[in-house]
């Protein structure tokens, strides 16, 4: 297995090539803490190099082969930017932290208490010259604990590899606000879009009236729409999936199902696609339309495409809309997002609390 040393003050590594040959290489750096970042590259250059097949240890199935086959498996259950995700905070951040060659099952509460205490250490990082303190938010640390390191270490304990998994508490987040535009701020979107871009504004409309990610409006299809019973179906199909390869049906607006047969009449049907642009085309056309319109474009209170998500589903919620059924519509796959609205009924508990009568 890969590992480093020093000559002088140059760390160096040395790591097996895929023909057994051993290599050692300069990483040119004085600090350890840099050169254990380059070693970790080499670790998992050795890893990719070894068979996904070779039988596994069960007794000391090791960190870095861990997530060699956990990534494998969920490259089928999770979409590929998801995996693309998990897979740069398993190479950033966790392995380099454990080790790539730490055995799963020293992988202790205290271990990764210790981790996310680290992770919100404020780091001294130099950009063009200038020295920024980069603090790293509660949140950011939850996702690599509770979204990639722990659901991982329970594959390996439905596997069979691990006994027990630890049972760590997520630090307190700050919820912060949940930007959504208001009706008066939706309407000024509409009406500059709609002098803009006949694409630009019919994806406000889709965003507005159905809360549909970006992803999903790029490559929305004449055919998933049902004028007739003013539905929509967003699902997966080959060569492509959604963000949790679930599909589902929105129901349509009638406001939004005359605007979209409107828009089929004028602009026909160049391809299969409704609005036949790329997604970074619709990012960057509404980045522009966001600035026509006087909107913010920057700091907290900016808005982006996924704001006509949140404000979406924050009108239902403010119209009584029950979580469950806002959580179907979103295509979220549990309510714990959908629980993010829940500050917007307060008038509607009331009313739900006034009608009990015993």
């Amino acid at each position: 297995m890969a590992y480093k040393y020093k000559r002088g003050k140059i760390w160096y590594v040395a790591y097996k090539e895929k023909d057994g040959t051993i290599k050692r290489i300069s990483t040119g750096l004085t600090t350890a803490v840099e050169a254990k970042e380059v070693l970790a590259e080499y670790q998992l250059h050795e890893l990719r190099n070894e068979s996904l097949n070779r039988p596994v240890n069960e007794n000391r199935v090791s960190l870095g082969e861990l997530k060699t086959h956990y990534l494998e498996y969920i490259e089928s259950t999770m979409s590929p930017r998801w995996v693309h995700n998990k897979q740069l905070i398993l190479e950033e951040r966790i392995i380099p932290h454990f080790g790539i060659t730490t055995p799963i099952k020293d992988i202790t509460l205290r271990k990764i208490e210790f981790y996310q205490r680290e992770r919100l250490e404020p780091v001294e990082i130099e950009v063009l010259g200038e020295t920024i303190v980069k603090h790293v938010k509660p949140r950011t640390v939850n996702i690599d604990t509770h979204h990639v390191l722990l659901p991982m270490l329970r594959k390996a304990q439905e596997w069979g590899w691990l006994t027990d998994v630890p049972k760590v508490k997520k630090l307190p987040e700050d919820e912060g606000r949940m930007r959504f535009l208001t009706k008066e701020e939706a309407a000024t979107l509409r009406d500059t879009a709609e002098k803009t871009s006949p694409e630009i504004h019919c994806f406000v409309m889709l965003g507005l009236y159905t809360g549909i990610r970006v992803g999903e409006a790029a490559m929305l299809r004449w055919q998933d729409i049902d004028f007739e019973r003013r539905t929509i179906t967003i699902a997966p199909r080959e060569g492509w999936t959604t963000k949790t390869r679930r599909g589902r049906t929105v129901n349509v607006h009638e406001t939004l199902n005359d605007f979209l047969k409107n828009y089929r009449e004028k602009h026909g049907q160049k391809s299969e696609l409704v609005l036949d642009l790329s997604t970074d085309a619709i990012k960057k056309r509404f980045r522009r339309l966001v600035g026509f319109a006087g909107l913010p474009a920057k700091g907290d209170d900016k808005v982006t495409p996924h704001t006509l998500r949140h404000t979406y589903a924050s009108h239902l919620v403010m119209n009584g809309t029950p979580l469950f059924n806002v959580a179907n519509l979103l295509g979220h796959s549990n309510t714990e997002t959908t629980r993010l609205y829940s500050h917007l009924t307060p008038e509607n508990n009331q009313r739900y609390v006034d009608n009990l009568d015993f």
